[in-house]
């Protein structure tokens, strides 16, 4: 079975910055920081990978997941797993950033709403 959720590494976060983001970072990249071992973090892997599965076909959309135990991820809280966050290609949602912290549901409606509010016109072209 094809795998759409695409694993990061900490350099590749370096990278973002505070002026913008870099290589991947021109698209919309919806990440899943998470502990292998963390429980809720193992729950919500099914429900990430089924999002990646609906995201497949939109090429400004990444779906993506980072092991932080192996990883060293700095500028987030990190205190909670799983931790859930969206890297725009612009400044956006807190603080005029590049990213949105999701704090919210972790059910395939609630992710979906996410990436609709925050990227531009896929609400639109989105078809289930």
């Amino acid at each position: 079975m094809k795998k759409y959720v695409r694993p990061l590494v900490g350099s590749q976060y370096r990278e973002v910055g505070s002026d913008g983001a870099k290589e991947i970072f021109d698209k919309y990249v919806f990440v899943h920081f998470y502990f292998p071992w963390c429980e809720w973090c193992v729950k919500l892997e099914p429900t990430w990978n089924a999002l990646a599965y609906r995201m497949r076909h939109y090429k400004n959309v990444v779906i993506a997941k980072t092991d932080v135990s192996e990883n060293d991820i700095q500028g987030f809280d990190m205190s909670e797993f799983p931790v859930l966050v969206l890297f725009t290609p612009n400044k956006t949602g807190e603080n005029n950033k590049n990213y949105v912290i999701h704090y919210g549901k972790r059910d395939i409606s609630s992710l979906l709403n996410v990436l609709f509010e925050n990227v531009e016109g896929l609400k639109d072209e989105y078809e289930m």
